[in-house]
């Protein structure tokens, strides 16, 4: 007993496995940096973005993260895996957890005008993922920096009324794109028939199918698609055509609606005048406007 107590107390304990035991090569690292760093410019100096260079400089600066953690270089390659994850991959989460990740280890950073910027990214990043809260709370946090540039303004207000018009808080994203105009001295006609289309989509149906309900009904929700049509087909129609698509779409599903309903004939037969003589007018803006489906 004597005997197994004492080896109990004076074996040394077993090491601990050590996931990410630092740096094993100082070289290794100087080299993934480099040839990562190489890549990753090579990618953006190419005129078409060479998939192969962003492949390239992808693996060596995830290798280097993984490998070697605490290297001072390490940290300099997040904002460049960020931005791969971001413009070439258009990948969402693996943007959001690079991004979050640099900012914890380096929290200096968001006090930096790089650090704004790759707040721009991650809020653009939480909108594509299909995280609107996330994304405006963090394009708020960039409108109150004092060293946000104008730019970054802009981009800020832009992914806040997309995310308050997803959150179907149109009041507020109508607000919003007015202060996004008013900064950027530019219109957003594209985002602004968005918005207003979408508006209008959300119109409830009446709970009763009373004549003068229906009547009201869809020739509010048909003159509220027709007004969102002359401030913005022109620019949209060059900027934006998923934006006409979402017109499209929410007028043509006013009409099955109208279809479905069971009603007077002679009143449905008004109404669908109504609605036809909207197509006609779209058309005469786009004819894409009433050919989308």
């Amino acid at each position: 007993m004597i005997l197994l107590l004492a080896t109990i107390l004076f074996t040394p304990p077993a090491k601990a496995q050590n996931p990410n035991p630092g740096p094993r090569s100082a070289t290794e690292a100087q080299f993934l940096y480099d040839e990562g760093i190489r890549s990753f410019h090579r990618a953006f100096e190419a005129a078409l973005h060479d998939p192969k260079q962003y492949d390239l400089a992808q693996k060596d600066f995830e290798r280097l993260i993984a490998r070697y953690p605490s290297d001072s270089r390490t940290l300099k390659v997040y904002p460049k895996l960020a931005t791969i994850y971001s413009t070439f991959r258009h990948d969402p989460e693996k943007t959001i957890q690079t991004i979050r990740k640099y900012l914890l280890l380096k929290p200096d950073a968001a006090h930096t005008k790089e650090g704004v910027d790759l707040k721009g990214t991650l809020a653009s990043a939480y909108l594509d993922g299909g995280k609107p809260t996330e994304a405006r709370i963090t394009a708020e946090a960039i409108l109150k920096s004092s060293i946000a540039s104008n730019s970054a303004k802009t981009t800020a207000l832009r992914i806040k009324t997309k995310s308050l018009i997803v959150q179907k808080k149109y009041r507020e994203a109508d607000a919003s794109l007015d202060a996004l105009e008013l900064q950027s001295k530019t219109q957003f006609p594209a985002l602004r028939l968005e918005l207003k289309t979408r508006e209008c989509s959300a119109m409830p149906a009446p709970k009763k199918n009373a004549e003068d309900d229906l009547l009201d009904y869809f020739g509010k929700k048909d003159t509220c698609l027709k007004s969102a049509l002359p401030q913005a087909i022109q620019a949209t129609a060059q900027d934006d055509p998923t934006v006409l698509r979402l017109w499209c779409q929410a007028h043509e599903t006013l009409t099955r609606e109208l279809k479905d309903k069971t009603m007077d004939s002679f009143l449905k037969e008004k109404i669908s005048k109504q609605l036809t003589g909207t197509e006609d007018f779209a058309k005469t803006l786009n004819e894409n406007l009433v050919h989308c489906l």
